[in-house]
């Protein structure tokens, strides 16, 4: 029914048109209203975090990176008076790549941060069509698919990054299928601006046998490490890791409709800080590295990468304590697999996991995440389509 519908002439062009009337909406936002107030309520998101703790690099001030007062001081323009403060809470090295974009004003910078998101995904679309020659005709297709799916497009428009942590995965998926370890191992190692998803895959490529990954995202590690205490001096990691409890502790409190991990939408649910709902949530979260741990040491390097990294992709996302519904995103990665383990692209698949997304919408007024329904049906999927490919039955792959 619905392919008789959706035909490729139908695809290809209302996919086209829905871009360029997009592409038209961020126009006319950037250019109406003044400051960061525009026709829609305030523009840029989560980026005033971003863009203050670039200025604050530039001045000079890296000191006072993780300093919440300085970082209040420095949105106050952006975000109001009454609205607290955005907080920076990832490694100091990800602030340096803001620098030269605080230079710009707000709109300009926030824009330009935009587009390097939606090129980001573009390019990971690019990459993904060409692991999948067959199943994925034109990355376009893909690539409107992948933006319009209300996580990614919300992290895209919200001054987030969940197309770089997308970008990253990929590429360091596809050069290890292409024979180059340490140059994915490289890829994996810059994913460490979100340590709570480079560090589960860097253990599962050590898991699984491809040691020179592994090798070469603790290389990367290690220089991104010098490289922060350079910025910060010796004692960085001891305010970083300070900052992000704190983050996490009160970032909980407001965002629990958001939360998409084991963690998060258990307490949600039954709670905050119920023993039941912390004990039930750490169940889960190690049942499912246990599970998945199994998937990447069984198999090793004779399964089917593809699927490993399906399995995994699901798997970092769910067993974070704090994973936002905009991450959820990187699940991209294991429809794209699921598909092509069908054979062809199943629309009603497709269709089910755009639709899940804009679930979202409606967690606000139920206090949960509705996102996380989706993920955990995904999970199940990918398990049963995917399991024993993933630990036994692919053929091997280079590493």
């Amino acid at each position: 029914m619905l392919e008789t519908i959706l035909t490729p002439w139908r695809v290809k062009w209302y996919s086209r048109g829905a871009l360029f009337a997009l592409a038209v909406a961020f126009v006319v936002i950037l250019v109406s209203g003044s400051g960061t107030t525009t026709l829609t309520g305030r523009i840029g998101g989560d980026y005033p975090a971003f863009y203050s703790a670039g200025q604050i690099i530039a001045d000079g001030e890296a000191e006072n990176l993780y300093s919440l007062r300085t970082q209040r001081e420095y949105q106050q323009e952006l975000i109001g008076d009454q609205s607290g403060v955005l907080a920076f809470a990832y490694p100091p090295h990800f602030a340096l790549f803001y620098a030269p974009l605080s230079e710009l004003p707000f709109r300009v910078s926030y824009a330009v941060h935009t587009l390097a998101m939606v090129a980001a995904l573009a390019l990971a679309c690019l990459l993904i069509q060409r692991i999948y020659p067959n199943l994925i005709a034109k990355p376009e297709l893909l690539f409107f698919l992948a933006f319009t799916a209300y996580p990614i497009f919300r992290s895209v428009i919200g001054g987030q990054n969940t197309a770089l942590s997308i970008l990253l995965i990929v590429l360091c998926w596809y050069k290890v299928l292409h024979n180059k370890h340490y140059q994915a191992g490289i890829y994996l190692g810059l994913l460490l601006f979100k340590p709570q998803f480079a560090v589960p895959l860097a253990g599962l490529f050590l898991l699984s046998g491809r040691w020179r990954v592994w090798v070469s995202a603790g290389a990367t590690g290690i220089v991104l490490i010098a490289l922060n205490s350079a910025l910060l001096g010796p004692g960085w990691f001891a305010d970083w890791f300070d900052i992000v409890r704190t983050f996490s502790r009160f970032d909980v409190q407001v965002n629990f409709a958001e939360l998409v991990s084991w963690q998060g939408f258990i307490q949600a649910v039954v709670g905050q800080g119920n023993s039941f709902a912390v004990a039930l949530g750490w169940g889960l979260s190690g049942a499912t590295i246990l599970a998945i741990s199994w998937v990447w040491f069984a198999g090793g390097r004779t399964a089917d990468f593809n699927s490993q990294l399906a399995l995994a992709s699901i798997c970092i996302v769910l067993i974070s304590p704090h994973t936002l519904y905009y991450d959820s995103g990187i699940v991209l990665i294991a429809v794209v697999v699921l598909l092509n383990r069908f054979g062809r692209l199943n629309v009603n698949l497709i269709l089910g996991v755009w639709a899940a997304g804009i679930l979202q919408l409606l967690s606000p007024a139920l206090g949960v995440s509705l996102s996380f329904i989706p993920v955990v049906l995904l999970l199940v999927a990918a398990t049963y389509y995917l399991w024993s490919s993933g630990v036994r039955d692919g053929e091997a792959q280079p590493g």
